[in-house]
């Protein structure tokens, strides 16, 4: 799948179109030194007039097919392309100079149109130069972060996604039920992934954040310090890996907290990954 756009259709009919005169214009420079129809200058066989009787010299008859019926075709073509030009003033010009020229500079187009078109990232303005740029600026990110900061639509982003990883430009790796991108091979057993996937969201970053700085807390407490309320933060708690929270339950009341791991991971994240630029002080 590609960006649907007038420029991509505009560059798939120049292709088509350039490639055709591409074929007849080298097979007709081929003309130049061969014609297809015999001039008036050249030598003509005149008709025998006496029976022809074959004879079987032991030659193989090749037998008609759809290759041989397509250049056999395409010879009557060209022969009436050169009869256009064959008795006027200009068909030494048209043969010496302008054909070849014309299939130098179609067929430099075609292989520099090709080489852009299988590595676009080439182009900064492309697609895929603007997924490898924002993954290899965020080391870990979800296809909707992706989408959003590509500004593609996500059926594009998803099919360069796709591509980039088959290039092994990208690596991905589906952790909790979802799938992370980076620059570089994702560990399946690291907490980091998950733990940029909850600042992703502005709740569960709350969250996060609170529970990091105040450890301890229940859904109430949390609630008001985040200004949500409880069952919106209960519903958020239980999306949480199971790696990131420890819950102790006392008079029944659950208190939370983040876990060693968790706590670990967000302070080793540095002021860019982090999003807000903030200094993080580890608590004891």
């Amino acid at each position: 799948m590609h960006d649907n756009n007038p420029k991509d259709r505009i560059l798939l009919i120049f292709l088509v179109i350039s490639a055709c005169l591409l074929l007849v214009s080298n097979v007709g420079a081929a003309l130049a030194a061969s014609p297809l129809v015999p001039g008036s200058d050249d030598m003509v066989i005149a008709p025998a007039d006496y029976e022809i009787v074959p004879i079987d010299d032991g030659t193989e008859i090749i037998e008609n097919t759809p290759l041989l019926s397509f250049m056999l075709w395409k010879t009557e073509v060209l022969s009436f392309i050169d009869s256009l030009w064959r008795e006027t003033p200009y068909r030494d010009i048209v043969r010496g100079g302008v054909i070849p020229f014309t299939a130098a500079v179609l067929g430099f187009s075609i292989f520099i149109v090709f080489s852009r078109r299988k590595f676009p990232e080439k182009n900064p303005e492309s697609t895929p130069a603007k997924i490898l740029t924002y993954i290899r600026q965020h080391k870990f990110c979800s296809q909707k972060q992706i989408v959003d900061g590509v500004g593609s639509s996500r059926g594009s982003v998803t099919y360069q996604l796709h591509r980039l990883q088959n290039e092994q430009k990208i690596f991905a790796a589906e952790i909790n039920g979802r799938t992370y991108y980076s620059a570089h091979p994702i560990d399946q057993e690291s907490l980091e992934p998950v733990v940029y996937g909850i600042l992703e969201n502005e709740t569960t970053r709350s969250i996060f954040k609170t529970l990091y700085h105040h450890p301890n807390l229940t859904r109430h407490e949390i609630a008001g310090i985040i200004g949500k309320s409880p069952d919106t933060v209960y519903f958020h708690l239980k999306k949480f890996d199971g790696r990131l929270l420890t819950e102790v339950k006392e008079g029944g009341n659950s208190y939370y907290s983040l876990s060693p791991d968790a706590r670990d991971v967000y302070f080793r994240m540095g002021p860019e990954e982090l999003g807000s630029g903030e200094r993080i002080v580890m608590e004891t």
